[in-house]
């Protein structure tokens, strides 16, 4: 037979939900089924922030009292780092000095066209790179096939695999500018993560990315790919400007720790017991 006791259940997102269009019909019926199976037996659900907390309530009905919000944290490793510690990442990684960083999934809530569109919207001259996180694309990526024919593609680098969080910590840390385009978040890790590293952060306003981000970061649409344009080059030429996000993004970044999440889902599980 199934567990019959007290039961806690954490639900990062209701993406498959929220953004059902960038998935195939049948991925948000089955991520209904099994969501809300396992929320109403639950006695506590922990969500990410404020914003899934309230999906959830809109979504399959849950009183407040039912949900408890935990946010996510960030690792003591990610913090900044020096100039000449930088130099020699970018040099150990074959990437551009003054690039801008995008760090995550490459799946359509992403909305990493808009950052192709916002490329080809800049003057061919003053397009900073781009650098995503991870492995290249392959040839017939339908991001590939549109930074092509945007002409867009001699601007886009690609990391490599990051495979821990010191070297996680220098992507975020050489980078001139982090941006963070999506849709929808359900907390938003990476520009929490670029803000403890030092790096100045221009995210949209999509999903819990106000509420979590927007403390240090710079928010945008995710729907204006020219204002996202104009604001890109418009940070990389002031430094003052990004000196200033920098400041504000490291103290924002430093509510959200790791040992104070580990804490209240600790007491969360306890109330579930009690």
């Amino acid at each position: 037979m199934g567990w019959t006791g007290p039961s806690v259940v954490t639900v990062h997102d209701l993406i498959h939900l929220k953004m059902s269009r960038f998935y195939p019909p049948h991925v948000p019926v089955v991520a209904r089924a099994m969501i809300g199976a396992a929320v109403s037996r639950a006695r506590l659900v922990l969500a990410d922030s404020q914003c899934t907390r309230d999906d959830l309530r809109e979504v399959f009905g849950l009183s407040d009292d039912r949900v408890r919000v935990v946010p996510l944290g960030v690792s003591d490793v990610y913090a900044p780092a020096s100039e000449a510690e930088c130099r020699a990442y970018r040099v150990s990684r074959n990437l551009p000095e003054g690039y801008v960083l995008y760090v995550g999934a490459r799946k359509g809530h992403k909305n990493l066209s808009l950052l192709l569109r916002a490329w080809a919207a800049m003057p061919g001259g003053d397009r900073p790179p781009l650098v995503l996180s991870g492995e290249p694309w392959r040839s017939d990526d339908p991001l590939a096939r549109e930074a092509e024919d945007l002409r867009v593609l001699g601007s886009i680098r690609f990391s490599g695999r990051a495979h821990d969080d010191a070297s996680g910590r220098m992507l975020y840390a050489s980078a001139s500018l982090y941006v963070q385009p999506a849709f929808y978040e359900g907390f938003g890790l990476p520009p929490i993560e670029a803000m403890a590293c030092g790096t100045p952060v221009l995210s949209s306003d999509g999903g819990s990315l106000r509420e979590v981000a927007g403390g240090g970061a710079e928010l945008l649409s995710p729907e204006a790919h020219e204002s996202w344009a104009a604001r890109i080059l418009a940070l990389l030429g002031d430094g003052e400007a990004r000196a200033a996000m920098r400041a504000r993004g490291i103290e924002h970044a430093k509510q959200y720790r790791w040992d104070k999440t580990a804490a209240m889902t600790r007491e969360a599980y306890a109330d579930a017991l009690g």
